[in-house]
């Protein structure tokens, strides 16, 4: 473990910002002494703390007309000044303390210890033996007349760079391609990413003024040529700060604070005016292949023949880039089901309206199909009928189908012997109907069937019977 030291003058190039913050307790003897520190809140606590780095080695360069000393400096550890005052009475004695219960997990830390005003601490974070987090740095602080102040502040360390992704392999060159950036959850949040495609110089910058856990950045639609590859370099940095990040010093000035974060990549040198990144090191590459042409799916053609249900609207489909995946379709084009058979087992007909879907989302233009189902079977029913021999017989029935039509065959029996059988086909459904036909039987009654078979096969459930008598 690496015990703090103290400094109370820091080097030009690692100047260290002291943030003031005021702290009352009411006192009718003496004004009240004040405390603060860095990193912390602007007076009034008007401006949050920031997130302090740890680059390990990783440096930033400008490329043109960049001072001698632009270089980050490697930040192992960082400092926190400490500054308190009182206008009265004056510190008891000139001392306040801190202390940090959550840092290294030491017992050490837990204790108060003493530091004067305009002392420097150093805080280690080197060998990984503080995680990335937030931490409460407390301090007191009293003077000569007994008053006391005190405050807390949070420390918050982030040392891992974001993790950046986007798919590889076919894609939807259609739309946008999309980077993903994350980072941890707790840290400064993605601050920006960087990305080329096909070597394009310079690099693009993504960059948010609101950092967040992850930024999704869409690269815009490529040239729609089906089968092309290219090639998606990129990186990301997140928004934590240096130690000694001071948006007025020479270093800082006029810079995007997003330059200063923890890169993923090795080394990142930035245009003169920090719009774009010159060079890239270290950076993911990932290489993708356009798709741009949508499937052709087909389906069972029954060439507008009834069928007898249940029955199954078989779909294929094809495609020349990513590969077919599946088929939607829907009877109402409100609600589409993933599926290559659609099955009816009611009565029709029925409109099937239906896509294919490629592996890289690509849907196909709608089509439409029709399936005439007929399910449920025909009943007959027949009238009595009355011929003189030698006559007409008007033989009345009607069949209740599915179909619009049917075929009708008209018996006429006696003692389980048939003396005539008419056929007739087309006869339509759903009405009464007759047929006409001579009768030279023998003075008697005999038995009228009547069988039906609708357009889809299906043969009647109750025949038609009725009698016929010959006169």
């Amino acid at each position: 473990m690496s015990i703090p030291r103290t400094s109370r003058r820091l080097a030009v190039t690692q100047a260290v910002i002291v943030v003031f913050v005021a702290v009352f307790a009411t006192s009718a003897l003496a004004a009240t002494p004040t405390a603060s520190n860095a990193p912390g809140a602007l007076l009034g606590n008007s401006a949050p703390s920031w997130w302090i780095n740890d680059y390990l080695g990783t440096s930033a360069k400008f490329t043109s007309d960049a001072p001698s000393n632009a270089v980050l400096p490697v930040v192992f550890s960082f400092p926190i000044t400490f500054a308190a005052s009182d206008h009265n009475s004056g510190l008891s004695p000139s001392l306040m303390s801190w202390r940090l219960p959550d840092w290294h997990g030491d017992a050490w830390f837990s204790e108060w210890h003493a530091v004067h005003s305009g002392d420097t601490v150093w805080f280690d974070v080197r060998g990984g033996a503080v995680d990335d987090g937030v931490y409460t740095l407390e301090e007191k602080v009293a003077d000569k007349a007994g008053n006391e102040a005190s405050k807390s502040t949070p420390v918050m360390i982030d040392t891992r760079p974001p993790t950046t992704d986007g798919p590889s392999g076919w894609i939807n060159g259609l739309v946008p391609y999309q980077l993903t950036a994350t980072d941890q959850a707790l840290g400064a949040g993605v601050a920006a990413t960087a990305y080329r495609v096909d070597m394009a110089t310079p690099w693009t910058i993504n960059a948010t003024l609101s950092p967040a856990t992850t930024l999704v950045t869409s690269l815009p639609v490529w040239p729609a040529v089906q089968g092309a590859f290219h090639t998606i370099d990129f990186g990301s940095v997140d928004a934590a700060l240096p130690a000694d990040y001071d948006p007025t010093s020479t270093v800082f000035a006029g810079t995007p604070s997003y330059m200063w974060g923890n890169f993923e990549g090795q080394t990142w040198v930035w245009d003169q005016q920090q719009s774009a990144v010159r060079v890239l090191t270290g950076y993911k590459t990932r290489t993708v292949q356009l798709d741009v042409t949508a499937p052709v799916v087909t389906a069972s053609d029954f060439v507008g023949a009834w069928q007898a249900g249940p029955v199954s609207v078989n779909f294929s489909g094809t495609d020349v880039g990513s590969g077919y995946a599946f088929t939607e379709w829907s009877t109402d084009d409100v609600n589409w089901t993933q599926g290559e058979t659609a099955r009816f087992s009611g009565d029709g007909p029925f409109t099937v309206r239906y896509r294919g879907v490629d592996n890289v989302g690509i849907r196909s233009e709608i089509k439409t199909t029709t399936v005439l189902v007929a399910t449920t079977k025909p009943t007959v029913a027949a009238k009595n009928a009355t011929v003189k021999r030698g006559h007409k017989a008007k033989i009345k029935f009607n069949v209740t189908a599915v179909t619009p039509r049917a075929s009708v065959n008209i018996l006429v029996r006696k003692k389980g012997q048939t003396y005539l059988l008419k056929r007739y086909s087309g006869v339509g459904t759903n009405k009464w109907a007759a047929r006409s036909f001579r009768v030279n039987l023998p003075k008697g009654t005999y038995l009228i069937r009547v069988d039906a078979v609708d357009l889809a096969g299906n043969a009647q459930t109750t025949r038609g019977a009725a009698k016929l008598i010959v006169k």
